[in-house]
């Protein structure tokens, strides 16, 4: 059970709705995490503009479904169970098939994933570490595949993750049933489960 409930239906302002409504047109339905940030709706306005901005803005070149690996892979340095099957069930629907979902725990020696995706995976799992563990070494490395304009979206989806990560682990996010049952499905095998978010 959340923590803290969700703000009441009732008295969802317009803007309230609004910011409700574009969660629910990316993903299908609006995460509990959101609904709990309608209490507060300039936080969850802000929120909901810059995850656009990171996923969906104009002037991003890397893949969408890199940007959201390396949100998984945030998620994964984070603990954060909660975000690891939304990122899941997003990455599963972005691939072709669900095999890279569930092999990406093991990326550094799966053949699925490319030296790109790789160094990317790495700089995220670094970037979200407390305290951080990106080296100079590790930028360079980036560099290789990367032009710095592209590393600023990956750390951008990164530090958007951060925020999401502590948000739920504080409040133990009722996780829903869609992101629930993907996860379940391609990382429960490998260790995933659900913890406090049931």
């Amino acid at each position: 059970m959340t923590r803290i409930p969700p703000a009441d239906p009732n008295a969802y302002s317009d803007a309230t709705k609004a910011f409700l409504q574009a969660r629910e047109e990316v993903l299908g339905f609006v995460p509990n995490s959101i609904k709990v940030m309608a209490r507060r709706p300039s936080v969850g306005e802000a929120y909901v503009k810059l995850s656009d901005a990171v996923i969906f803005g104009p002037e991003m070149t890397t893949p969408v479904i890199l940007r959201r690996m390396v949100q998984h892979m945030a998620s994964f340095a984070a603990g954060c169970l909660y975000c690891q099957a939304h990122t899941a069930k997003i990455v599963a629907e972005l691939s072709e098939d669900e095999q890279k979902m569930t092999q990406i725990w093991e990326f550094e020696t799966n053949d699925l994933f490319s030296e790109a995706e790789r160094a990317a995976l790495r700089f995220a799992m670094s970037a979200a570490a407390v305290p951080n563990l990106v080296t100079d070494d590790m930028m360079a490395e980036m560099r290789e595949h990367f032009t710095d304009d592209e590393i600023v979206e990956l750390l951008a989806c990164v530090s958007v993750m951060g925020f999401m990560n502590r948000w739920n682990d504080t409040l133990a996010t009722t996780l829903e049933e869609g992101p629930r049952a993907a996860a379940e499905k391609t990382i429960g095998t490998k260790g995933w489960d659900v913890g406090q978010h049931g």
